[in-house]
């Protein structure tokens, strides 16, 4: 079994010039790889946000009537089940029951 020729590389003096050699060619392959590439990159950025979570809100209004301040807090149900585990059988559904039940909870995470 003979084994092949190593490979040697051509002298620079001997290799063929590129097809499309020069400025022009090389602003042209730049112009399609950017038209090429720039909707990816569009499509990448702008799927971004949509990984991203929105923190959810909650509310603190104070009401002042004379001497008597009145104090609402609101929060978002979901974030009082990730606290208290509201959801009592489990369904994934928060009914108004399942809430009522633990009021007493709820009052003392809220103060």
């Amino acid at each position: 079994m003979t084994r092949p020729a190593p490979l040697i590389p051509m002298p620079a003096s001997r290799r063929p010039a590129p097809t499309g050699h020069g400025t022009v060619a090389l602003v042209q392959r730049a112009w399609r790889l950017t038209r090429l590439l720039a909707p990816l990159l569009v499509a990448l950025l702008g799927a971004a946000p949509a990984l991203a979570l929105k923190a959810s809100d909650a509310y603190l209004q104070w009401q002042v009537d004379g001497t008597t301040v009145t104090e609402r807090l609101d929060i978002a149900l979901r974030d009082l089940d990730r606290d208290l585990d509201l959801d009592a059988d489990g369904d994934g559904n928060l009914t108004w029951g399942e809430v009522r039940s633990r009021w007493p909870d709820l009052q003392a995470l809220a103060t």
